[in-house]
């Protein structure tokens, strides 16, 4: 049986092979695998269609293009939302979004994206991107308001471990590592970094 793939799944495999490089510091093969990603180009109401630019602008940030980075998913977005982009994918560019910003320092422009996330995550009741949203947001919250970071982040943890996309697992627990760090409770760091492997 020959498998007939649509332009969008090879966008998505694309997109997907890079992000894996980039999590391997592949830098090289992501840049060929997300380009060409990009050039093959797909309609906004493909599955997972804001995946190659999300990949760009990770691999942007990765490589400390942070400015470009901002710039792409910006640009990215505003096209997604003028075309009438799925909320699934408007939530994984603004999730994207959030840690772009928090990169960058914008702690306050970040926590706008994420309670909006979150919002449109709750009215979606997608349980993936409700943890995309939580984890997001608590990342934002972590020097704030450290309490609430972690009541954000246990929430998104909960629902990863109930089986919604474990794709910021380490990302969370690595947030939650932070928090517990700025308390002294090495205890603490030491658990989420065991539960992160």
């Amino acid at each position: 049986m020959v498998t007939v793939w649509e332009p969008g799944h090879r966008t998505a495999i694309l997109a997907a092979a890079a992000a894996g490089a980039i999590h391997r510091a592949d830098h090289v093969n992501a840049s060929i695998w997300v380009n060409e990603a990009l050039a093959a180009g797909v309609q906004v109401d493909a599955p997972v269609a804001g995946m190659a630019w999300v990949t760009h602008a990770n691999l942007l940030l990765r490589t400390g293009r942070h400015e470009e980075a901002l710039d792409v998913l910006a640009h990215t977005l505003a096209a997604f939302e003028a075309a009438g982009a799925s909320s699934y994918d408007l939530g994984g560019l603004r999730g994207t979004l959030v840690w772009i910003r928090i990169t960058r320092g914008e702690t306050g422009e970040a926590r706008d994206v994420a309670e909006e996330l979150l919002r449109l995550a709750r009215q979606l009741a997608n349980p993936g991107q409700l943890a995309v949203a939580c984890g997001a947001l608590g990342s934002v919250l972590v020097t704030s308001d450290p309490n609430g970071a972690l009541a954000a982040l246990r929430k998104g943890l909960a629902l990863i471990d109930a089986g919604a996309s474990d794709m910021i697992r380490g990302v969370v627990l690595g947030q939650m590592a932070r928090v517990h760090a700025g308390r002294g409770d090495a205890r603490g760091v030491l658990q989420r970094i065991d539960l992160a492997r």
